[in-house]
Order: structure tokens, then C-alpha cells, then sequence
């Protein structure tokens, strides 16, 4: 039953966040881009704590999200050649939900 409520969810936070990346206003400003997509996931997924990165090469930087606690244990993911995520507790999902998560996130990162 879980892994439909996460199904459910993450299909939603796939289109919606689809939609960001078709507004003119958005698709111009990383910045503005990162903030709504913050958004999204944290109203779909408000226990999870994400730091967006805008990536150069090997280096991450910080782009928004994120709590006062930073964990040493993150799971760092690549959603693209330009953009990631840090979830500083990802062990509160099981893999399972985790992957649809991040499949659902890479798809809109085409």
C-alpha cells in the first residue's frame, strides 16, 4: 500500500515539477528553478531534508534547501550533467522508495 501512496506521489511531483521546466519564468533562472523545485518536494515529501546543487565538473555547489543539520551520511545524487541533490536522510525511505524518488526526479532533468 506504501509503494502506491509513493507512487501516486512521485508521479505528481514528476508532472508538477514538468510544468516548472515549461514556464518561460523558470526555465531562464537556475536559481528561481531549484527554489520551486524545492518546493514540490518538500510539499510531497516534507520528512526528507534536500539540498539542491548546481554542479561544475566535480565540484557541488549549493543552490537551496536543506536544514540548520547536515548529515555526514547524505546521499548524494546526480540528476543530471548540471544539476543534483543531497538528502541528508535518505535512510527513512526504504530503496524502493528511494529509487522511484530519484527516477522520477531524473526524468524531469532530462
Amino acid at each position: 500500500m506504501r509503494e502506491i501512496y509513493t507512487y501516486k506521489k512521485s508521479a505528481e511531483m514528476r508532472q508538477r515539477i514538468k510544468e516548472l521546466f515549461d514556464n518561460p519564468s523558470y526555465s531562464t533562472d537556475e536559481k528561481k528553478l531549484a527554489l520551486a523545485c524545492n518546493q514540490v518536494f518538500m510539499e510531497l515529501y516534507p520528512e526528507l531534508k534536500v539540498r539542491w546543487a548546481r554542479i561544475y565538473g566535480p565540484r557541488w555547489a549549493y543552490l537551496c534547501g536543506g536544514s540548520e543539520e547536515i548529515s555526514i551520511a547524505f546521499k548524494k545524487i546526480r540528476l543530471n550533467d548540471r544539476y543534483g541533490i543531497c538528502i541528508d536522510n535518505a535512510h527513512i525511505l526504504s530503496p524502493g522508495e528511494l529509487e522511484e524518488i530519484i527516477d522520477s526526479l531524473k526524468e524531469c532533468f532530462v
